[in-house]
């Protein structure tokens, strides 16, 4: 199994599983499907990688 995941605006929105042939050709919107078997909606996806969302308890990033 294989796991995709919607990416809109830089946020994941949505998940697929298939099977091991992953996304079909006729998937709608298939360039925004990313596979990851970590990430999760909610997540950022940035520069080709995925990763968690802040936590409320981090704190703001400062200016420099």
């Amino acid at each position: 199994m294989r796991t995709f995941c919607f990416v809109q605006d830089g946020v994941v929105v949505n998940r697929a599983v298939f099977d091991d042939e992953g996304l079909p050709e006729e998937w709608p919107d298939r360039d925004f499907w990313i596979e990851s078997e970590d990430a999760q909606i909610g997540w950022l996806y940035e520069d080709g990688v995925f990763s968690p969302p802040p936590s409320a308890d981090d704190p703001p990033p400062t200016e420099q």
